[in-house]
């Protein structure tokens, strides 16, 4: 009996098709080696075989009770985060004067600060001290106690909450980012949550189902493919493995647009922040 069993293959990747019709088994104690040109589709066949890419049409059949170790040639380095940046003048984009936030009372007051456009500037402080709430306010998810703050006409924000929560967390991942952007192709859809870390069994399981990392890797997904100017990003690395914490470093790095993020992280923003807002040693007068 076959332990693994393909019929009717078929992957392309624009014009270029890798497998029609293709049909393979693999018996019980048979080694079987894949060899080819580059770019014939060995890597592709073997990610369709372990469910992390899945093909445009057929059927990939284990037998049941079969269990599969994979090594990846990339040894893993999978999530490759990159956002779509639109152009961010070097004028100020976001002016905040004597700012007050939180909820029933103050829990920062009198906060004053500016960012020019491309500036990438950190947030931190102790937590509870306010910080996911100056970003909730300066986003308006709730409004301001006191004082003003204003974005200008030209920035376009593109905003990650900290707070993994989800209107329906039955939706899968396929199905959110098809639903926030319904012009994209399944496969599409299906290439941009790989890109981000997100094999082909998670994009169809339950998001609520899903690990504190692997939920953070969608939102960041969905987030990539929304074009911006100013990222503001409240703790993005709280459920990440290190190698995602590395891919999202280098994506915000290479950002050419204004970043302002919350971070308690200092090995996280230490090479790439221009400025640092210690909120835990003074609410006022932030420059």
């Amino acid at each position: 009996m076959s332990l693994l069993e393909i019929t009717g293959l078929r992957h392309a990747f624009g014009d270029n098709v890798l497998f029609q019709n293709a049909d393979f088994a693999l018996n019980r104690g048979e080694h079987v080696g894949v060899v080819g040109p580059n770019g014939a589709g060995k890597s592709t066949l073997i990610r369709i075989c372990t469910g992390e890419l899945v093909p445009d049409a057929g059927r990939v059949v284990w037998q049941p009770q079969v269990r599969v170790g994979y090594l990846d040639q990339q040894a893993a380095a999978r999530p490759n985060f990159r956002f779509q940046a639109l152009p961010a003048p070097s004028s100020e984009q976001l002016a905040v004067h004597r700012l007050s936030v939180g909820y029933h009372y103050p829990v920062l007051s009198e906060i004053s600060f500016s960012v020019r456009g491309g500036e990438k500037i950190v947030v931190t402080g102790f937590n509870g001290i306010g910080k996911s709430t100056l970003l909730k306010t300066l986003v308006g998810a709730q409004p301001a106690l006191a004082g003003s703050f204003a974005f200008s006409p030209q920035a376009v924000i593109g905003y990650y909450a900290q707070d993994l929560v989800w209107a329906d967390p039955a939706r899968t991942p396929a199905a959110l980012v098809s639903d926030a952007f319904p012009a994209l192709s399944a496969k599409a859809v299906r290439r941009s949550l790989a890109q981000c870390g997100i094999s082909a069994k998670h994009a169809l399981q339950p998001v609520g189902t899903l690990s504190g990392g692997e939920q953070a890797k969608v939102k960041l997904c969905m987030l990539a493919l929304r074009p911006c100017s100013f990222l503001i990003l409240d703790e993005p690395t709280n459920h990440l493995d290190a190698q995602a914490k590395e891919a999202l470093q280098t994506a915000l790095a290479a950002f050419p647009g204004t970043v302002l993020l919350v971070s308690h992280e200092a090995a996280f923003y230490r090479d790439w922040a221009q400025r640092v807002l210690d909120i835990g040693k003074t609410a006022r007068g932030l420059r």
